[in-house]
């Protein structure tokens, strides 16, 4: 009777990892590295025809807008709205970013998968892998939009850790570490 209990309990938790949030700053670093990759290849073939337009720009397509001082607003504004791919790649990014404010996950899911086809649409070949990344985890990331969970008080730990340890650096063992 305990062994069929358990039976059922497995069949019903198939593909358990399915479980699991994909959290906000796993995504964003995901697409924000699919974004410097495409600003990267564009600005390398830009350079060679002698265009700078991307030099020293790198920070402003990883950079959130509502951050960026008022000089920087203004220079982004000119290549956010330009022609080049790392715009449009930029722009599937900032799009990803908004749809996390969800309450219901058919809503959450039917966004997320317009985002997908779109973001599978942009011929970026690193927008495409992201897009397909953010497509295998779907699951875990609708899971941390409805249970609005966070991994920061688990990164904050974290943080407090490295910190001790820095400040222990002048030790030699763990006896004289003891205050």
């Amino acid at each position: 009777m305990r062994g069929s209990n358990v039976g059922n309990r497995a069949s019903r938790l198939n593909g358990l990892d399915s479980f699991f949030e994909v959290f906000l700053f796993h995504v964003a670093k995901c697409l924000g590295n699919a974004v410097d990759k495409v600003r990267r290849q564009e600005h390398k073939e830009l350079r060679k025809s002698g265009n700078q337009i991307l030099t020293g720009s790198k920070y402003m397509w990883l950079k959130s807008p509502p951050n960026m001082s008022i000089k920087q607003k203004r220079a982004f504004q000119a290549l956010r709205t330009s022609t080049l791919r790392t715009a449009r790649a930029w722009a599937v990014k900032e799009t990803a970013r908004n749809l996390w404010h969800y309450k219901t996950r058919g809503w959450a899911r039917k966004y997320w998968k317009k985002w997908l086809i779109w973001a599978m649409r942009c011929r970026l070949e690193p927008m495409k892998k992201a897009a397909q990344t953010v497509k295998n985890h779907l699951y875990g990331i609708l899971n941390a939009i409805i249970l609005k969970v966070s991994n920061g008080p688990a990164e904050s730990i974290n943080s407090r850790i490295k910190t001790i340890k820095v400040r222990a650096r002048g030790f030699r063992n763990k006896t004289d570490s003891r205050t």
